[in-house]
């Protein structure tokens, strides 16, 4: 848990979040404030739909724009390497093709995966080796957003929502981060904001030199199964298509209506983003 002091600081990196021009430079009159999403095919769906429903919503703040720079395809291991092809993909061709600078991107929404197979020589193969595994390379990737994007403040992260298969066929599209192990992704997002709040330099964020963004949780998608949360929802099997991995696509009330519209509800509601999120706030 956050001390006061830091439940402050926090606040008051969220309130420094203002449009930046091309250059990196405040301004309110050519300016936006970049949320652009960053992982792999899962998230580029959710992602894809949470656009669609942030431009019909008339309390949006006008100065924001979203960017899908989720790629499908692309686990962990395609982003841990500073000089992989995804990364190329992403900053010379989907941020221009959006009319966005890597110095106009200011916050991310994080949604990686592992591919299954890569996880198989892990210690003992059981836990706690797949989740150490993943935040390891949690941590590189918010290293290597921060690299890129040198006027990146805020992280959120999400893991996966939930996965219907134990297929681990290395050639499987359902090998990708199969059940427990999309279950252990939040153990991995939770040692990695612990370990910034606990002073890993490593993870800093504040100063010149900082090596990432604040990091916190964005909404928390994984339920069991057909057995309901607190909050109310369940992810039935028909919230995924038939490899049991990825999410429906366009069908109202199912799959990625239900991620976005959790997302939805985080970034009118937590208090790190209605400042910057909502119009006139």
């Amino acid at each position: 848990s956050l001390s006061l002091k830091e439940y402050y600081e926090m606040l008051e990196i969220a309130n420094t979040i203002q449009p930046l021009n091309s250059s990196g430079n405040v301004d309110f009159i050519n300016g936006k404030i970049i949320l652009a999403s960053s992982g792999f095919s899962n998230t580029n769906h959710d992602f894809a739909q949470f656009q669609s429903d942030v431009q019909s919503d008339p309390n949006i703040n006008p100065y924001l724009l979203l960017v899908n720079a989720a790629v499908n395809g692309s686990p962990v291991e395609d982003w841990t390497d500073l000089s992989s092809f995804k990364w190329s993909y992403v900053n010379d061709t989907v941020l221009p093709a959006n009319g966005v600078t890597l110095e106009q991107i200011q916050i991310v929404w994080f949604k990686h995966t592992h591919v299954r197979a890569q996880l198989l020589p892990a210690p003992n193969n059981t836990w706690p080796g797949h989740a150490i595994t993943i935040n390891e390379d949690y941590e590189t990737i918010a290293r290597n957003l921060k690299t890129f994007y040198p006027n990146l403040k805020l992280i959120y992260i999400s893991t996966r929502a939930r996965a219907y298969t134990t297929d681990i066929g290395a050639n499987s599209a359902s090998s990708v981060s199969s059940e427990l192990y999309t279950f252990e992704e939040g153990f991995a997002a939770k040692w990695m904001i612990l370990d910034q709040i606990n002073g890993d330099p490593s993870l800093s964020y504040n100063g010149t030199n900082s090596s990432t963004a604040w990091m916190s949780w964005g909404p928390y998608l994984w339920v069991d199964g057909i057995n309901q949360r607190s909050d109310g929802y369940v992810w039935n099997c028909d919230d995924t298509i038939s490899d049991g991995v990825h999410l429906t696509q366009g069908v109202p009330g199912k799959g990625t209506y239900k991620t976005s519209s959790m997302l939805m509800n985080f970034f009118k509601t937590d208090p790190t983003t209605i400042s910057w999120f909502l119009k006139n706030t």
